[in-house]
């Protein structure tokens, strides 16, 4: 007994001491792991504040750069649009303004390319009036923008035309110069397009006595050559007082041609206002063509002259009065045609439209009208002629101004396609020609030549022009009483 308790108390003591031990590591792990959740802890609130402060700083970087870069695109740089020279040409002016109004200027611009061109902030400058227009407005591919100028006194501002709206009114303080003016096309990056004139010429077409425009011929051109004067054959609108316009607003010019490419392989290039021709394939095999003699030749038949205010008899008939105003037209084609169903007119809601019942010309052939069988009165105030196909459709016409010389006739020189000319010797069925004498000085035409009816004797002794270079014009005058002339019908009695 004694040595079995002398073993418990002994084994109790040893177990005591191992209890203490495993406590004291037990309660030194747990001190190790107290400190390592405090370092824990300690380390998770300073990255916590690392990260905010993180946080706050890209915020207030990005807020930084947004406003930069709402700043940048607030105040950007504009970059005009530059377009290349002559993509717009100035194709037409009418400096002149119109029969109705010398005031009432337009200008046509046409776009030599295929595709649509804005024309906001392009501009025209009118440099002898320093005056810069500003443009507004689309225009097509190959076609027209047409400009025109408003008339302060004409109550309804609507340009120039009644039949014909403008792209875009204006209103410059001045009219253009008939002296000339020097017009500059600018694009919105100020780039020099196109111009009409140079600053120190005249206009190098147009004509302000018979208010006809001013027309473009090609665009490659860089001297007067390239402008002419419509003739009046060719002609589209009419202006307030309703007068035929001299001109060629928003069609094609009158005298445009294309001109053909040095290499005969290459198409031909187009001046305005032509749009361009389709090439033609080249046929594998040499063809023979098949000719139809039965085939209508094609008509080129035209207005050639005309005379608006005979002196001289004519038509034959023995008297000198309307009846002696004619009408010639001529073929210049190679082959006889047919004019039956065609016409001869004045301007619309005149004289009645004579029509051809039945009748043919020979190539180079010429036929002359008298108005004592159309019934055609062309007025000494201004008028049209037109040759009307039998379609309705108007194959030649032309307009011209007041008449201020009797007996010379308006005629093309050459005959069928030049140019019109006023003072021309009338050729009936004859070449054409101009009158070859002129009278020098000023010569008043003595009153009694503006009558309609008088004896062929006192017409020639008084008016033609011998006659004129002999009176003397004092006694001719209305208010004196000697001599004195009697208007008795068609006769006329000379008191002395």
């Amino acid at each position: 007994m004694l040595f079995s308790g002398k073993f418990s108390m002994d084994m109790l003591t040893k177990l005591r001491r191992v209890f203490t031990v495993m406590m004291m590591f037990i309660i030194f792990i747990i001190i190790i792991c107290i400190n390592q959740a405090a370092r824990a802890g300690s380390s998770t609130t300073n990255k916590q504040e690392i990260i905010t402060e993180t946080e706050t700083a890209t915020s207030a970087d990005l807020t930084a750069t947004s406003a930069a870069l709402t700043l940048e695109y607030k105040s950007p740089t504009p970059t005009a649009t530059s377009y290349g020279s002559k993509s717009i040409v100035i194709n037409e002016v009418g400096w002149m303004g119109t029969y109705a109004s010398s005031q009432n200027e337009w200008i046509e611009l046409y776009n030599t390319g295929p595709n649509q061109i804005n024309l906001a902030g392009w501009k025209i400058r009118f440099d002898k009036t320093n005056y810069e227009l500003t443009l507004s407005g689309k225009i097509d591919g190959y076609g027209y923008f047409l400009l025109g100028r408003k008339d302060a006194a004409n109550s309804d501002l609507t340009g120039p035309f009644i039949d014909i709206t403008p792209d875009l009114l204006y209103d410059t303080i001045t009219t253009m110069p008939d002296t000339g003016d020097y017009l500059i096309l600018y694009d919105p990056a100020r780039n020099q397009i196109d111009s009409a004139n140079s600053a120190t010429t005249t206009w190098p077409a147009g004509s302000a006595a018979y208010f006809c425009s001013m027309e473009r011929v090609g665009i490659n051109y860089a001297s007067t050559a390239q402008w002419v004067t419509n003739n009046g054959s060719h002609t589209n609108g009419h202006d307030k007082k309703n007068y035929v316009i001299c001109g060629s607003p928003k069609i094609a010019n009158y005298n445009v041609t294309p001109t053909a490419s040095k290499t005969a392989t290459k198409t031909i290039t187009p001046i305005p206002p032509y749009r361009t021709p389709t090439k033609t394939p080249t046929p594998k095999k040499s063809l023979t063509p098949t000719i139809n003699p039965n085939a209508t030749p094609i008509p080129f038949v035209y207005l050639n002259e005309f005379l608006p205010q005979p002196r001289f008899d004519w038509n034959g008939d023995g008297k000198i009065n309307e009846g002696d105003s004619f009408i010639e037209i001529v073929n210049i084609g190679s082959k006889t045609v047919s004019l039956t169903g065609w016409s001869l007119d004045d301007d619309i809601g005149d004289s009645t439209p004579y029509k051809f019942d039945a009748l043919t010309i020979e190539a180079g052939a010429h036929v002359t009208f008298f108005a004592s069988k159309t019934g055609i009165s062309l007025s000494t105030g201004g008028d049209t002629v037109r040759l009307i196909k039998s379609n309705g459709s108007i194959a030649d016409a032309f307009t011209y101004p007041i008449v201020k010389v009797p007996n010379q006739s308006w005629c093309r020189i050459k005959d069928g396609n030049g140019s019109w000319q006023f003072g021309c010797m009338p050729t009936i069925n004859g070449v054409n020609k101009l009158a070859q004498t002129t009278i020098f000085g000023k010569q008043d035409e003595p009153i009694i030549c503006l009558k309609s009816f008088m004896p062929l004797i006192l017409q020639q002794a008084e008016c033609d022009v011998n006659g004129q270079t002999a009176w003397g014009s004092i006694l001719w005058t209305p208010s004196l009483l000697y001599p004195k002339f009697i208007d008795a019908g068609i006769e006329y009695y000379i008191i002395e």
